[in-house]
């Protein structure tokens, strides 16, 4: 555990070269499991960025180094079997190993005696895509006995618990030992970072509207926290990006930047000013410009946009990182960001080679300050996402997975499962903190909880977890095909049983309202300028089942 900026990427090369020096270059295989998603362009892009990069290092030493993301196909999966560094993400991974037996890749790497398995920016469990990373690390130690784990994160409070469920390599979790945990505080970080959280009350103001506010208070945030360097402002959407830096046009107005050629009209107004915005949405000479402007110091501020080019896909340090607002919009609503969205944005403040200092300034709504103040401090501690406490969360996450290990053999019994369940991060934490469990589950006793109460207390509140985790024991050959199909395919229960009780005389419209209404598309959304086109097309007569309303 260590603050942004530290270093940690050094330290998964160190490990790597220390596996070269084991086990030689042709007997080593490493696992990279990436902090992001992979489910649009940039993210594969960043994936491929850190391939690249390995690639290029570790060439040296006879390494091949592959990724392995949402666009690899299964042709090319079998050139894998020879590599020896994977990158990969926590949703390609858990989609690969679901189906262990059928690629070679997966075979290759349970046969190997040694393995590195690196987990990039852990504390991702405690966000959405917690559970299916905590998933997929257990079932790797499940079948391969000597993998050997490396985690890195910032700084949390309960690095520990973490510590715990990376427990040494044994034949029982009860006689192991916790891995090896090494905290480092801020003064390891090479450019000291200030982190401030300012907050404001929104009053009747949407979200939307709060946002837009907080454009008249960044002209004073700059002034107060700039100290003259360059200040890169984190924007939730492409036009709020545009519309903040047509706010600030006249600071830093000085500069001079006329020589250069932008093609965005509105872009090249604000660069003449010092200003300027960025997003996925200019095109690729543009961002360049703007990166190499800002760099070259002939544009004092950036107003950049978080849901296209995150904040981990461009190389722009500044000395203020500013984050206007907490909520970014995706999927057609304002949610918070995550910890990991956060810390990469204020690890871009502080320069390296310029600054002593960095100063990272968060601007959210009174009711939320103590979150981001817990969570820029280290303070908040990390709670498994295959959590207990909503039937909602614990259908949708561990039923899947209970599901998956039963397919892949896994589980065989109750015991089993409860064996596997121990493997858990949240097993972990429900030894630590049982309140938080219990109080989920209505139940206000305080002390110790062992995951056999767990199950006990599941059945008797009706939960929908224990329907799946009695009957995907596949006691049938109906109940087998299912769950294997549910877990080839990556399922959710909810669909899998709409599928199963959909009956023998539905027509081709009643399937397809079955399946468009799937959890599984819930979250897509439309883009701007796609409603107009899907409603004329609605309209046209040509459709053979047309939709009722509007988009």
């Amino acid at each position: 555990a260590a603050p942004t900026g530290s270093g940690k990427t050094v330290i998964l090369e160190l490990a790597l070269l220390r596996l070269i020096q084991q086990h030689g270059n042709q007997a080593c295989r490493a696992i990279y499991i990436a902090p992001t998603k992979a489910s649009t362009a940039h993210d594969q892009a960043l994936c491929a960025e850190r391939a690249a990069d390995w690639s290029s290092k570790f060439a040296a030493f006879g390494l091949k180094c592959e990724q392995v993301t949402g666009d690899t196909d299964t042709l090319g999966l079998q050139v894998l079997r020879h590599s020896h560094i994977i990158v990969t993400t926590p949703e390609k991974w858990d989609a690969i190993t679901r189906r262990w037996q059928v690629h070679c890749l997966c075979n290759a790497i349970r046969d190997e005696s040694d393995c590195l398995q690196q987990i990039d920016e852990v504390h991702v469990l405690n966000g959405q895509r917690g559970a299916t990373l905590e998933v997929v690390v257990s079932r790797m130690r499940a079948t391969h006995d000597m993998i050997r784990c490396l985690a890195v994160s910032a700084t949390i409070p309960n690095a520990c618990d973490i510590s715990e469920w990376l427990y040494e390599s044994s034949s029982e979790r009860a006689t192991s030992r916790p891995a090896l945990l090494l905290e480092f505080d801020n003064s390891y970080r090479p450019v000291p970072l200030e982190k401030v959280v300012l907050g404001y009350a929104p009053g009747n103001m949407s979200s939307f509207l709060f946002d837009r506010s907080l454009d008249q208070k960044l002209l004073d945030v700059i002034l107060r926290y700039a100290e003259g360097g360059p200040t890169l402002i984190f924007c939730s959407t492409r036009k709020a990006a545009q519309q903040a830096a047509e706010t600030l046009c006249p600071v830093g107005a000085d500069a001079s930047s006329g020589s250069t050629y932008v093609q965005n009209r509105k872009l090249s107004a604000l660069v003449l000013s010092g200003m300027a915005f960025h997003h996925a949405g200019l095109s690729l000479s543009d961002r360049q410009a703007v990166e190499r402007l800002f760099s070259q110091g002939s544009v004092a501020v950036v107003c950049k946009c978080t849901t296209s080019t995150l904040a981990v896909g461009v190389n722009l340090p500044a000395h203020l990182v500013i984050i206007k607002s907490t909520k970014g919009y995706a999927n057609a609503s304002y949610t918070e960001y995550t910890s990991l969205d956060v810390l990469q944005m204020i690890g871009r403040a502080g320069r390296p080679q310029y600054d002593c200092s960095g100063t990272a300034v968060i601007l959210t709504t009174n009711d939320m300050c103590d979150h981001y103040e817990r969570m820029v401090t280290g303070k908040e501690a990390i709670e498994t996402q295959l959590r207990i406490d909503f039937a909602y969360s614990l259908h949708k996450q561990l039923c899947e997975h209970l599901n998956a290990e039963t397919s892949l053999g896994t589980i065989k019994s109750i015991a089993d499962a409860l064996k596997w369940l121990q493997s858990t991060f949240l097993y972990t934490r429900i030894k630590t903190n049982p309140r938080y469990y219990l109080a989920a589950l209505g139940d206000s006793r305080d002390g110790y909880l062992d995951v056999a109460q767990v199950c006990r207390m599941l059945k008797a509140h009706r939960y929908a977890v224990c329907r799946v985790f009695y009957s995907c024991l596949h006691t049938t050959n109906v109940h087998a095909v299912l769950g294997q199909l549910m877990t080839k395919h990556c399922l959710q229960l909810e669909t899998m049983l709409a599928i199963k009780n959909m009956g023998r005389a539905l027509d081709l419209e009643q399937i397809l309202g079955i399946v468009t209404r799937a959890k599984e598309f819930e979250e897509f959304s439309f883009h701007p300028g796609e409603k107009k086109f899907f409603n004329s097309l609605r309209r046209n007569s040509s459709i053979r089942f047309p939709v009722k309303g509007k988009c």
